[in-house]
């Protein structure tokens, strides 16, 4: 039996898609702990009976802010920093105590990474995206001018001192450098996308290994809450809307798809903050401040949504047809691929109104060719061997 410690950050987009390779690895008889901040929920992963350990974070106050022209964002490479310096001493007290045979890190965990290099432990890297090397990286979404905010420059003073409080407090170097820390690749780097998908796929070298979606049977488990169930009427078209947990406080866009829809021989299913939407809702339209997406997926004929990856992956594999309403550089890229694969359309934050949503819904569903791009999508996720074949990789690596 070996023993992997997980180290991820607190966003849905980054623990569920982790989930069916802790199972995988659980079912082949190993031992799994699992570090993350608040507020992921962790229900699946307690579901599983593995120590689940919360680390302290503010990563949850990772939001946009308002300004004048739209909104912006701090510098994530500084928030990381934060998070960083908060969850250190956490970490390496839990790997000192329990001594992990390796540690499985995300991308962004780069206090699982430093803890890894610290102790001498063999680490892991998952990507929940796209990874990025030399010759392709998310710059070149941003170039297409439709990424959505604008970032605050970072305070390379803080950022400066965060690092030196880690060297004297743990002797362990933090990333300062931005390329280091989003650049930094182990000998197995593990995406949970088919290669298919990636833009550039075949630019990335044999350390990078497309897995595809790792399905977790626990998630997959999981139903609709009873008072969600009684709103979804299953003769009639289910519109799935939903902007994910970091981009969802855009009331024009609530407000749009109620327009678009108000009427319309479908139901809509709208997650949203509460407050977004004036009252009384349209007959057909009903807004919830959370579901469980696979079970919404399972009944939907259209998902709206962000274009976050795990989100896109879920609805594709649902066999759900996309509209894409992109808010930063990754999921911009994801919107083309998208609509080039011919799994969807996208929709672009300036050209968003009642008629563009309707009209962009329509067309997602008609997809004359979405069966047939559905199923090569299929193809390539069972190719790419998906919970099974990480697992491999984990514990072979």
């Amino acid at each position: 039996m070996t023993a992997y410690l997980f180290v991820s950050i607190p966003g849905v987009g980054h623990v569920n898609p982790t989930i069916g390779l802790v199972e995988e690895l659980l079912h082949r008889g190993h031992e799994v702990a699992f570090m993350v901040g608040a507020p992921a929920d962790v229900t699946a992963l307690d579901s599983l009976g593995i120590e689940v350990v919360r680390l302290p974070s503010h990563y949850g106050d990772f939001r946009p802010t308002a300004t004048e022209d739209g909104f912006a964002m701090r510098s994530h490479a500084e928030v990381l920093l934060e998070e960083s310096e908060r969850e250190l001493p956490v970490i390496l007290a839990y790997a000192k105590e329990w001594r992990p045979d390796k540690i499985v890190y995300d991308g962004f965990a780069l206090a699982g990474r430093a803890v890894a290099q610290s102790l001498g432990i063999p680490a892991i890297k998952l990507h929940a995206s796209y990874p990025q090397n030399q010759h392709w990286n998310l710059g070149h979404a941003e170039a297409l001018g439709v990424v959505s905010f604008d970032i605050f420059p970072a305070d390379t003073g803080n950022m400066e001192r965060i690092t030196e409080r880690a060297k004297a407090a743990h002797g362990i170097e933090l990333p300062l450098d931005p390329s280091e820390m989003f650049g930094h690749e182990e000998a197995t780097n593990i995406v949970f996308l088919p290669r298919i998908f990636h833009p550039r796929g075949a630019c990335f070298d044999a350390r990078f290994h497309f897995v595809g979606p790792c399905q977790s049977r626990a998630r997959k488990r999981l139903t609709l809450a009873p008072h969600i169930e009684e709103l979804i009427e299953p003769t009639r078209p289910l519109v799935f809307v939903s902007l994910g947990t970091v981009f969802n406080d855009w009331t024009a866009f609530f407000e749009s798809c109620v327009e678009a829809f108000a009427g319309e021989d479908c139901q809509v299913l709208m997650v949203a903050p509460p407050e977004s939407l004036r009252s009384p809702l349209p007959n057909n339209i009903s807004v919830v401040p959370f579901v469980e997406q696979l079970a919404v997926l399972a009944r939907a004929d259209v998902f709206v949504m962000q274009g976050g990856m795990n989100s896109t992956m879920e609805a594709i594999s649902s066999r759900v047809p996309l509209v894409v309403v992109p808010q930063m550089a990754e999921q911009v890229v994801t919107a083309l691929r998208v609509e080039e694969l011919g799994l969807g359309k996208k929709l672009f934050r300036r050209d968003v109104n009642a008629a563009t949503v309707s009209q962009a819904s329509h067309d997602a569903m008609r997809l004359t060719d979405y069966k047939q791009a559905a199923a090569s999508f299929e193809r390539a996720c069972f190719e790419a061997g998906g919970a099974e074949r990480a697992a491999d990789l984990v514990t072979l690596s």
